[in-house]
């Protein structure tokens, strides 16, 4: 993580209060810990604030080099690329995502755009990446170690982050979320996705045919 995404973090992190929200909301919740979601907060708050803002007012780069969609394969992004209302929309997103974040709620616990869970699938990396590296911006927040992840109020530790993984899998309404991420090798659902869901259509709202538990485009 750069050192510049850190020290916005710290800079957000020590001027406002929103960690004793974050805190509140996610103390005690079995399938994230407040330091994870202060991670995805942040991540999520420097591609709204940062990366999309930025690219918005001066696209001096190609958007498939701009966060999050740095993190995509780059073969759902040749069918948007430099698209400045996709920009815009992701942007929108992120601050929403984040938002219901901040206030204990997933992009799974409610129906929504395909997007929003795509957001996720990229934003854990980050997230996990960010609170590996930068551990003094989250000390504000309670901790949970392995020790604690046995005790009924905390089922996972701040490290857990594969359980934070298989727990959003089991959750989410889209079951190809993970499908757009950049994959090494190559995800082999991502073509078909693209054919079946472009990527001018993942922020569409759900509708009867598109939600539902692990919907995903290989059920068609």
């Amino acid at each position: 993580m750069s050192v510049e995404i850190a020290a916005a973090c710290e800079r957000v992190f020590t001027t406002t209060s929103w960690d004793v929200e974050v805190a509140d909301a996610w103390d005690g919740d079995g399938r994230l810990t407040p330091r994870q979601a202060a991670a995805l907060i942040y991540i999520l708050g420097w591609w709204h604030d940062i990366d999309l803002q930025e690219w918005l007012e001066r696209p001096d780069e190609p958007l498939h080099q701009v966060g999050p969609f740095r993190l995509l394969d780059q073969r759902a992004m040749m069918l948007v690329d430099g698209n400045r209302t996709f920009a815009a929309l992701a942007r929108e997103r992120c601050a929403a995502v984040a938002s219901e974040l901040q206030a204990g709620t997933l992009p799974f616990d409610r129906p929504g755009c395909f997007f929003d869970e795509v957001l996720m699938a990229v934003a854990l990396p980050e997230a996990q990446e960010l609170l590996l590296d930068q551990p003094d911006l989250f000390e504000t927040l309670p901790e949970r170690t392995s020790e604690l992840s046995g005790d009924d109020d905390c089922d996972i530790a701040d490290d857990d982050w594969d359980v934070v993984s298989d727990g959003f899998d089991d959750a989410a309404s889209w079951g190809d979320w993970e499908v757009p991420r950049s994959w090494n090798p190559p995800h082999p659902l991502l073509r078909h996705l693209l054919n079946e869901r472009p990527p001018f259509q993942w922020f569409d709202p759900p509708t009867p045919a598109t939600t539902g538990a692990h919907r995903s485009v290989i059920d068609n």
